[in-house]
């Protein structure tokens, strides 16, 4: 949604994004404020690659879940060795297996629900980050912004296909190669059912990477 202003020499329109705003003038130009100045400029967007118009923002939203693979293994957090791994069949009141799902809103359009997932353990919260192929288990506070365009924390939470009631998680980071989208699996292969990260193949159905979800009673 476009609104237009006008104030003392400046004409223009602010573009209305998910409750946070991007202004420009006629030409296209973002007004941008850059860290350790005060007035703002209008800059040409293909000049602020560097500069995050990103933001990511915590909603309040936490559910708790089990979160299952194709095999229905429940997803379980391994604080010894700092990672995840798809094990038990049943349900389970250990709370290494149960993970929230944290909503947050982003100003950018996505395709997907950004989200952080974590679990608490003994009164302590852990994050699920990713690290090159792999997802690991980080002890941290749940951040209340995000201020940065991708995050090792962040992933978009997707239908996994139309009309199918699971998901997959895509990283929001940029991983090598270039424009390779990459999402949270389980390799078949390996007896532990590791989580890692997966490059998304968008003409190729990868069980692997369905995610189901039943919340905790």
């Amino acid at each position: 949604m476009e609104r237009f202003f006008q104030s003392t020499g400046t004409k223009g329109f602010i573009l209305v994004e998910k409750k946070e705003v991007v202004v420009r003038n006629f030409r296209k130009d973002v007004l941008t404020v850059h860290r350790g100045q005060t007035t703002p400029t209008f800059e040409p967007e293909e000049d602020l690659k560097e500069f995050d118009l990103r933001v990511y923002k915590l909603t309040g939203a936490r559910t708790p879940f089990y979160f299952k693979n194709s095999n229905m293994d429940l997803l379980i957090a391994n604080l010894e060795k700092s990672i995840v791994t798809f094990g038990l069949k049943n349900p389970t009141k250990d709370e290494k297996a149960v993970f929230y799902v944290n909503r947050y809103a982003e100003i950018a359009e996505s395709k997907g629900l950004p989200v952080v997932i974590s679990c608490t353990v003994s009164g302590r919260n852990y994050f699920l980050c990713a690290r090159s192929n792999s997802v690991v288990l980080q002890e941290s506070e749940l951040p209340e912004e995000i201020p940065t365009k991708t995050s090792e924390f962040i992933f978009y939470m997707i239908n996994f296909s139309p009309g199918d009631n699971g998901f997959r998680f895509e990283s929001s980071l940029n991983l090598e190669p270039p424009e390779q989208r990459f999402c949270f699996a389980w390799d078949h292969t390996d007896p532990s059912k590791n989580v890692i990260l997966k490059p998304h193949q968008e003409d190729v159905t990868d069980e692997t990477m369905r995610i189901l979800l039943s919340k905790v009673s």
